[in-house]
């Protein structure tokens, strides 16, 4: 891996970051040529439900001849949303039932993706649930 005289590199368009989202931007470390987050990403807020998540950028390296780096970051899912229950009440009357029937309770949602959003339901034993 080659080291770059990053004092020389500019960011492709202006702005007090690089690349600027959310709260948080992606700086480059004029000293060392890292690549440096202000503060932690939100994955939800840049990209939703979509996946991949990544950030594109161009670095140019202003020397001769002139290099122009393609970067691209991806942003990881961390289980870091509980789930929502909608905010209305709802009553269910259920009959009596053999065990092991099933029957729609609804639904919350959570704003995480994949394995960290899903979601399941117990009912915990009880004077009501054997």
């Amino acid at each position: 891996m080659r080291t770059w005289a990053w004092r020389r590199a500019r960011r492709r368009r202006g702005g007090c970051g690089w690349w600027r989202r959310a709260g948080a931007s992606v700086e480059l470390s004029g000293a060392s040529g890292a690549l440096l987050l202000s503060s932690r990403l939100d994955r939800e807020q840049l990209c939703a439900k979509s996946a991949p998540c990544a950030l594109r950028l161009e670095v140019l390296l202003v020397e001769r001849p002139l290099r122009v780096f393609h970067v691209e970051l991806e942003v990881t899912d961390i289980n870091d949303n509980a789930p929502v229950f909608p905010p209305h009440e709802k009553t269910q009357f259920i009959g009596e039932l053999p065990s092991g029937v099933s029957f729609p309770a609804g639904g919350a949602s959570d704003a995480d993706i994949g394995a960290n959003a899903q979601l399941s339901y117990t009912l915990s034993p009880s004077e009501h649930f054997l």
